[in-house]
């Protein structure tokens, strides 16, 4: 089985201690990187008749059933961070749990307090976190990158993540990277310049919501 663009980007974006913890945010994440991979596959492309709304059209059914019910869910509806949230929050657990079946990432049970049952995911090896972030950096040191990669740069780059999985200092040379012209192409290229952009908004809506709970906890 190969590790899909979600799977990847959930690796990236372990903690310093190589945990995963689920958010809004990250849920977008898988929706954007699900979203890129029909692009890429060429199974979704962009209604170019009315760029106002950008509606999604199905081109083609995925083998891969994961793929294939966000093709379903996605067909006709508007490419917006709502739509990328939804589709991430149904397709989160089935990625965690492709990473569990590979053995990338195990489950830690314990609990809270000594009382309360809790389960936590975690990168069976915490130096693979590390290691996949080292490659990234690799690999965006160099001329060009492949689509893949420059999806995920660009997925990352609209979520905010992108300083915290490279660093700052390599930050810069991996955007140049991220959807390159000609690198997809073109009509992928728009698609995916639109799932980054719901991305980063999905995530910034997450932010703030937590911010305001917060807010209203304390008050």
């Amino acid at each position: 089985m190969s590790e899909s663009i979600a799977e990847e980007i959930l690796v990236l974006t372990t903690d310093d201690r190589g945990r995963l913890e689920r958010s809004d945010g990250r849920e977008a994440l898988v929706g954007g990187a699900v979203l890129a991979e029909l692009a890429l596959g060429g199974s979704i492309v962009l209604d170019t008749a009315d760029d106002a709304t950008a509606p999604v059209r199905t081109t083609s059914t995925p083998a891969d059933d994961r793929l294939a019910a966000a093709a379903a869910a996605a067909d006709g509806a508007e490419l917006t961070p709502e739509l990328v949230a939804r589709i991430g929050r149904k397709a989160y657990d089935t990625e965690v749990e492709r990473l569990v079946d590979s053995g990338v990432v195990v489950r830690e049970e314990s609990r809270l307090l000594g009382l309360v049952p809790r389960t936590r995911v975690a990168l069976s090896s915490e130096a693979a976190g590390a290691a996949a972030r080292a490659a990234l950096i690799e690999a965006t040191a160099g001329d060009g990158v492949d689509a893949r990669t420059a999806t995920i740069i660009a997925l990352l780059d609209g979520a905010g993540e992108l300083e915290r999985v490279v660093g700052g200092r390599a930050a810069p040379a991996a955007r140049r990277h991220a959807l390159q012209e000609g690198q997809p192409a073109s009509q992928i290229a728009a698609v995916l310049h639109r799932i980054s952009a719901a991305v980063g908004a999905a995530a910034a809506a997450a932010v703030a919501a937590a911010g305001a709970a917060a807010a209203a906890a304390v008050s």
